[in-house]
């Protein structure tokens, strides 16, 4: 039990690290055999099939990278606070993650099952969270606000993230531009950021 428990990871570490180059399509059960120095025999023995273990790979990596994506999340702050500083995590995990996010987002586009279902899931999961603590600073705001608010957060912090940081990595942003632009992810420009939309779409007679 005990080698299948260790083989059984030995696979998941080495999908970790291949998956960000390769993508689902060329991830292949040789590669990852290879790579964990073990049998492709084995693979077929601990996992009932590709999608079967893509989901655990995926299911590990982020539970370890996004484990502070919880309902108890910053659970003892005031409602605008927890919201402040879930964006704020939000954007520096997005940030360490754009690799991942980035190969995720092509194999989803590929129509890849697992990676659709694993990033619909990752989404839903913050909107619900996000929505129940907007429900708590602001009881009386409607559905419709409050979706409008989350839209607003979503593409004013999070998704110029990913925009900068895969536009500069694959060298489209101007050599003048790359740097000032990757300044604006540093940690102290994010919070800058978070603060700037929370202050911007939350009044002080909302936080009461």
């Amino acid at each position: 039990m005990s080698l299948d428990i260790s083989s059984s990871q030995q696979f998941i570490l080495a999908a970790e690290k291949l998956y960000p180059q390769l993508g689902y399509p060329k991830l292949s059960v040789r590669i990852l055999a290879e790579e964990a120095k073990l049998s492709s025999g084995l693979f077929h023995h601990l996992f009932a099939n590709k999608d079967d273990f893509i989901s655990q790979v995926f299911a590990q990596h982020f539970q370890q990278a996004l484990g502070w994506l919880a309902p108890e999340f910053a659970a003892n702050q005031p409602p605008i606070e927890r919201l402040r500083q879930l964006y704020f995590q939000a954007a520096l995990s997005l940030r360490d993650e754009v690799p991942w996010v980035t190969r995720m987002l092509i194999d989803s586009a590929d129509n890849v099952a697992v990676a659709q279902k694993s990033m619909q899931d990752l989404v839903l999961h913050m909107f619900h969270l996000v929505r129940q603590i907007i429900a708590e600073i602001a009881p009386q705001m409607s559905d419709e606000h409050a979706i409008n608010v989350i839209s607003q957060l979503q593409t004013s912090i999070l998704l110029p993230i990913l925009a900068a940081n895969t536009f500069s990595r694959i060298r489209v942003i101007p050599d003048e531009l790359r740097q000032p632009v990757l300044q604006q992810l540093t940690d102290d420009a994010l919070a800058q950021r978070v603060d700037w939309m929370i202050n911007a779409l939350f009044s002080a007679r909302e936080t009461l």
